[in-house]
């Protein structure tokens, strides 16, 4: 989900559009980075041409100050949860996320959950102690995006990390204390290869053992690489019967209990909410009765 580009948030001028998962709509929310600083994935529009920079702590001081001055000290002891803003903010070093830290327990002292978007590459360049600090001060609730397991996949949408190197990083989390949200796109692989990304994904979910599964489905956009190699016939999208058989085969080969699945993205076809293992059969039947009645080409996703 997003906002409006060019937000003027309060003492900050943020540049780009402000993006956060649709699940954080209520959640108090933070500018900490603008752009992504990975930002080469094929088919994400979210931070063209927005360099990366870290909004500077004395600003968001001063943007907490204004926003408690304007809702009152009540509202300030009563969040708990903060969403930081930003493609990946996890990038930061901890020394800058320490920082950043220190301000929000400073003006917003009931906070027990720090979430934001985070990649494996953010992950790794941090010690398991750094990892440990970091989840004692409140960060320990990061959103993945993971995509697909499928590694022919993940090359092909010129992903930063393969599924291994991501597996090893959220299995770093898991030891440190940090719950992670696995972040899955169905369609990702593309028309014909559905099935293999579903096992390769489920595969991976089995081991990465995450807080929640969320899912989206892959769309093309114009300015991106995808949408090109879209319109030079060298990438097939997925047709929405295929979609929803993927959808269906990887919940059907998932083996985490307590872990809840999403799926309330625009994109997606079909509202899920359930456990993945307590609530199987129920998001099958569900899965079954779309796939009895929605078309092969009811959604189209290619925009532009």
């Amino acid at each position: 989900m997003r906002t409006r580009v060019g937000v003027k948030i309060s003492v900050i001028h943020y540049n780009g559009v402000i993006y956060r998962p649709p699940i954080e709509a209520d959640t108090f929310m933070i500018p900490v980075t603008e752009g992504c600083s990975y930002n080469r994935c094929d088919y994400c529009t979210m931070y063209r041409g927005i360099p990366f920079r870290m909004v500077k702590p004395d600003q968001i001081a001063e943007f907490l100050e204004q926003a408690i001055a304007a809702s009152g000290t009540e509202l300030a002891n009563d969040i708990t949860r903060v969403y930081l803003i930003g493609g990946d903010p996890f990038a930061l070093s901890p020394a800058r996320l320490h920082r950043i830290l220190d301000v929000i327990a400073e003006y917003l002292p009931a906070v027990q959950t720090i979430t934001m978007y985070a990649s494996a590459a953010n992950i790794v360049a941090k010690t398991d102690e750094q990892l440990r600090d970091l989840a004692k001060r409140g960060v320990n609730d990061l959103y993945i995006g993971v995509e697909t397991g499928l590694d022919s996949a993940l090359h092909q949408l010129n992903k930063e990390s393969s599924s291994q190197q991501m597996l090893t990083q959220l299995q770093r989390l898991n030891a440190a204390g940090i719950r992670h949200r696995d972040l899955l796109m169905l369609g990702a692989a593309g028309r014909g290869h559905g099935q293999a990304s579903a096992l390769a994904s489920a595969a991976f979910v089995n081991q990465s053992k995450p807080d929640m599964v969320m899912f989206t489905t892959m769309a093309a956009f114009p300015g991106t690489p995808l949408f090109d190699h879209i319109q030079a016939g060298t990438f097939t999208m997925a047709s929405e019967r295929e979609i929803l058989m993927e959808e269906r085969t990887f919940i059907e080969h998932v083996d985490v209990p307590h872990t809840l699945l999403r799926a309330g993205h625009v994109l997606d076809s079909v509202p899920l909410r359930g456990y993945l293992v307590e609530d199987k059969q129920r998001l099958l039947a569900t899965l079954d009765q779309a796939l009895a009645t929605l078309g092969e080409h009811d959604y189209s996703r290619v925009f532009g």
